[in-house]
């Protein structure tokens, strides 16, 4: 999980979408609108090169399990305020599993949250 969380991070900094739909587990690929995926890819990269300054992002594995037994990675992008963007905080989670129907190496979820300054 580690690596393969490394390695979205990698793609996102790279500009590599391609890389980051091949991540994603086969399942969740067939399921998934294809222009869901480009806008959170864009969404993300924005975020990335805004707030990154291209120091290395780390990566956060938790012991916190979905209800689908999916294990929560993540991807801390900012913190701190922006009140142009009205953002205090933004990450991307990235879902692993669960280990007895996936592969720990495939992405079987992510979704980029924002926390607001204002709503």
């Amino acid at each position: 999980m580690l690596k393969t969380s490394n390695e979205v991070v990698d793609v996102f900094e790279e500009n590599n979408e391609a890389d980051f739909i091949r991540m994603i587990g086969p399942d969740l690929r067939y399921m998934t609108d294809e222009e869901r995926v480009h806008w959170v890819f864009e969404d993300v990269r924005k975020y990335v090169l805004t707030y990154s300054s291209f120091d290395r992002i780390p990566v956060v594995i938790t012991d916190k399990y979905d209800d689908m037994g999916r294990r929560e990675v993540r991807i801390p992008i900012f913190k701190g305020r922006d009140s142009i963007n009205n953002v205090k905080e933004i990450e991307l989670k990235i879902y692993f599993g669960p280990p007895n129907l996936f592969p720990l190496t495939k992405i079987t979820g992510y979704e980029l949250v924002k926390n607001k300054l204002h709503e």
